[in-house]
């Protein structure tokens, strides 16, 4: 077999909801800015560009636009992202799609009416981005599984991508999840609903919550107040990352392949570091402290408590001027002192980017010339009582028959409900079973 070039080697990104939405404005000024690309879409420097082909095409008049679709059931967050001062990204009407009303914070109504409203047109230019690529190796989601749009009619998007293309393409979802402080009612109920359909769907999940970013960005970076657009910016970072290990290092399956011991337990959380806001100086960190701060609990963009469980696998990408030899000897003293399953044997995949971040201008985060810099990306049993304490509150409001009616009324019956419940149950009886699994091989001292 012959490898083809890697510029030929595509990722589509699907954008669905207001979260999706919001969220693509950053990323794809992020993707600007690490390629040199001005907020035209023209190049400013075409031997600087590092991944543009893979997550943008060319237009015939020379300007660089996203591989993406943006989709939503309603016209207001698109609407106004087309007259934003990113408003170049969204000026194809080959990458919109938006109907005339909102799924109403509703799993029910976003599935059932994004099938009749806006499916077909979703499907007919998902083929016609897929058509103009030469080889596309998978595809990034970005979407809410609280909201109406981002959990109903995202699960509609999974259904038609599984039943078309199968097992062809890897999937990865940068997945938001709802969180005690910035989440609506029902939005519990709708996560449920929607995990428990997509969970194997999609081959990789992202896990964050917007608690947890909030908390970072007031916590390490001093904002008084962030807002939506900061904490979409650590979503820009992520993103950056990504990109850059997949044009040097990774590919999408050899990420799925080190990061998923089990197909259904394949949501992951992300550590970035350091973080550092502009106009405030800090002595750069030492590539020690920065690998060992990664391995804290208060640097996960989801809510989750590593001391409460093991790692089953971890990878960490570096980027910057840094001496590799201190780097591989950090995570070797980190591997001896972090909880691994006792099963799994290395546990770590390590990748190196020289290319140092770039930051957005207008954005929050400094970039620091030179600075090194890591993402984290571990799979870690904790992720078990995550899933708990949300099906946990979902269980509460259907005890009480509380807000049920509004999914009953668009064609949802009870049995839907049961069968969401049995299947957060095996996804959180897979991660006790992998607790129980090392305890035992402990105990025989395997």
């Amino acid at each position: 077999m012959v490898d083809l070039p890697a510029h030929r080697r595509e990722i589509l990104s699907i954008h669905m909801g207001q979260c999706g939405l919001q969220t693509s404005a950053r990323i794809w000024q992020q993707a600007a800015k690490d390629n040199d690309i001005a907020m035209t879409g023209f190049a400013e420097d075409a031997q600087k560009m590092v991944y543009a082909n893979e997550y943008m095409y060319e237009t015939t008049v020379g300007n660089f636009l996203p591989r993406a679709l943006f989709v939503d059931t309603e016209p207001t967050v698109i609407d106004f992202l087309m007259s934003s001062s990113a408003k170049k990204f969204y000026s194809c009407p080959n990458h919109i799609i938006k109907g005339k009303e909102g799924a109403a914070n509703n799993f029910a109504r976003g599935y059932n009416m994004g099938a009749k409203k806006i499916h077909h047109e979703v499907c007919m230019k998902l083929r016609r981005e897929l058509e103009k690529c030469d080889h596309c190796i998978g595809m990034y989601t970005y979407h809410s599984v609280g909201g109406g749009t981002g959990s109903g009619y995202a699960t509609k998007f999974y259904e038609e991508v599984t039943n078309t293309f199968g097992n062809k393409r890897t999937t990865i979802t940068f997945m938001n999840k709802p969180s005690n402080a910035f989440s609506q009612t029902v939005e519990p109920i709708n996560a449920c609903l929607s995990i428990s359909q997509i969970h194997k769907a999609s081959d990789i999940k992202f896990a964050y919550d917007n608690q947890s970013l909030y908390n970072l960005l007031v916590g390490t970076l001093n904002l008084d107040a962030p807002t939506y657009r900061d904490m979409n910016e650590l979503l820009a970072l992520l993103y950056s990352n990504m990109a850059y290990a997949i044009k040097t290092d990774y590919d999408l399956p050899h990420i799925y392949s080190n990061a998923v011991p089990f197909p259904s337990i394949n949501f992951l959380s992300v550590a970035l570091l350091p973080l550092k806001a502009k106009n405030i100086s800090r002595p750069p960190q030492d590539i020690w402290n920065l690998t060992f701060d990664a391995f804290s609990t208060n640097q996960e963009m989801i809510n989750i408590d590593l001391t409460k469980g093991k790692y089953m696998a971890c990878s960490v990408l570096y980027r910057g001027d840094t001496d590799v030899k201190k780097l591989f000897s950090s995570l070797c003293q980190i591997r001896d002192q972090e909880a691994f399953v006792s099963w799994m044997p290395t546990g770590f995949k390590c990748s190196y980017v020289p290319q140092s971040f770039r930051a957005i201008d207008d954005g929050v985060l400094d970039s620091g010339a030179g600075r090194v810099s890591l993402t984290k990306i571990s799979n870690h049993t904790a992720f078990g009582h995550v899933f708990e304490v949300m099906q946990e509150r979902m269980n509460l409001m259907l005890s009480k028959r509380a807000f049920v009616h509004w999914y009953f009324d668009e064609g949802m019956i009870e049995q839907q409900f049961m069968d969401c419940n049995d299947v957060i149950g095996n996804i959180i009886q897979v991660y006790d079973d992998c607790i129980k699994v090392d305890k035992d091989q402990e105990a025989f001292g395997g």
